[in-house]
């Protein structure tokens, strides 16, 4: 089944004009109309549907298998992804801000677990998410956010080979990427290449939509486009996010997002909503639009746990805007986004930079305190943390002195700390400096009848 047209994708790989993402199926939704949603969109002509072990730490690809079960298998492609992993399956762990885990199940595990692109687990991974979904083979296996690998070496000497391992065992049928950088995509493509991997396809996301069309217009360290890259070595290349993760609706991008760090993209999209709004037009309407009416991207990849909006999304496939609606689109385009090839589109290493950040701060509290977290937490306010770093962070960790394992919570939270600010900051020296301070700032406080020696 196919979603629209007859038309031969640009590139090598034969990969549809339309596709689901069930990443939304990881929120608190009934099982039956999960279900529902899959089947609906299958009949509707979308034959590919994506997801990973990240997604609702595995009750998508859980919620698939039930899908699966009463769909013929050539009816559909499947792809996944490997090497970003929920660091527990607990509640408390949700899938945005990035935040660490304080439940009491949730024991020895935090940010530190969240990625790993190991070669024994990539291969383990593949074989939970066969388990999960019930499938025999999985048409593509991507690998999940590599630009947060502590080193791209190690995906390219560890993630790619065990990926063709896989591959030759007949268990994935083509080797995936994805990332948002799309230069470090590029340089692990190449990396494969060298060592005899060839990746097939690669999943970007909000590089092609009214406010960011660095896919196809953008300039590479080559000076050629990521397309004309993907298009010259016959990878496949799978769009994602047409309304750029929620920049482009009238209720605006939710609270994590990225852009969110970038005030001018937020605003820019926000004006360019209430200027659609003003000529009564859809406004995420002429954002799914504009990308599918682009032939050089051959396939768009939509998320929803709506089966009303996932049905929209499609209709969307089969119907045409107006000649007022054409006219408004152009205009949004030229007088909000004129800035949309260039990088300052993008929120390229802001993630990254964030996640490296509570790394970093976690790693300190496990060399003070030990391994094993219990319920101790560490708080930081806007007025405490750097700019980057400005929702709260929870931190759990414990230490054992004595024979008793004492435990206690911490709370660095008086924002009118004296702590000094600094405009740049590390994990290392934040955790040393609200340690230090803690006997001389009202922002510490004991909840707990003994505190832990943070000494060393």
């Amino acid at each position: 089944m196919r979603a629209a047209g007859k038309d031969r994708p640009r590139n090598g790989a034969q990969v549809e004009r339309f596709l689901a993402q069930v990443s939304l199926l990881d929120r608190e939704t009934d099982l039956g109309e999960s279900v529902k949603v899959v089947h609906d969109s299958i009949k509707a002509g979308i034959n590919l549907i994506d997801a990973a072990p990240w997604y609702g730490h595995g009750k998508a690809e859980k919620v698939l298998g039930e899908a699966f079960k009463d769909v013929p298998r050539q009816a559909f492609y499947y792809t996944t992804k490997v090497c970003r992993y929920d660091p527990c399956e607990k509640p408390c762990a949700r899938y945005r801000p990035i935040v660490l885990p304080t439940d009491a199940a949730c024991l020895g595990r935090g940010i530190t677990d969240m990625f790993d692109f190991r070669a024994e687990r990539t291969l383990q991974s593949i074989d939970e998410s066969l388990a999960r979904t019930g499938l025999e083979y999985i048409d593509t296996v991507q690998i999940h956010d590599p630009e947060f690998a502590p080193s791209l070496d190690i995906v390219i000497n560890e993630t790619l080979p065990a990926l063709q391992k896989a591959k030759d065992m007949g268990k994935v049928k083509h080797i995936g990427m994805t990332g948002y950088p799309l230069e470090v995509q590029k340089k692990l493509i190449e990396g494969g290449m060298k060592n005899g991997v060839k990746v097939d396809t690669s999943l970007v996301y909000c590089h092609y939509s009214m406010n960011d069309t660095t896919l196809s217009d953008g300039k590479m360290s080559d000076g050629r486009s990521f397309l004309d890259f993907l298009d010259e070595h016959g990878i496949g290349c799978v769009n994602a996010s047409p309304i750029s993760m929620g920049l482009l609706t009238a209720r605006g991008p939710p609270d994590w997002h990225p852009a969110r760090k970038v005030p001018r993209i937020v605003e820019a999209c926000k004006q360019a909503g209430d200027f659609c709004a003003e000529k009564g037009m859809d406004y995420s309407k002429l954002a799914m639009h504009f990308t599918l009416r682009n032939k050089a991207v051959p396939t768009t990849l939509v998320t929803s746990a709506n089966p009303g909006r996932m049905a929209s999304n499609v209709q969307t496939v089969y119907d045409t805007l107006s000649d007022a609606e054409d006219a408004v689109l152009s205009e949004t385009l030229e007088k909000f986004f004129p800035w949309r090839a260039e990088p300052a589109a993008t929120w390229c290493g802001i993630e990254p930079a964030k996640y490296w950040q509570k790394m970093g701060q976690e790693l300190e509290i496990r060399r003070m305190f030990g391994p094993a977290p219990t319920k101790y937490e560490v708080r930081l306010t806007p007025s405490l943390a750097p700019p980057a770093a400005e929702c709260v962070l929870v931190a759990a960790y414990s230490r054992r002195r004595s024979s008793t394992n004492r435990e206690g919570r911490i709370f660095f939270q008086n924002e009118n700390s004296p702590l000094p600010s600094h405009q740049s900051w590390c994990g290392r020296c934040c955790w040393r400096l609200l340690l230090a301070q803690k006997a001389r700032t009202p922002a510490y406080t004991r909840t707990a009848s003994s505190s832990p020696n943070t000494s060393g």
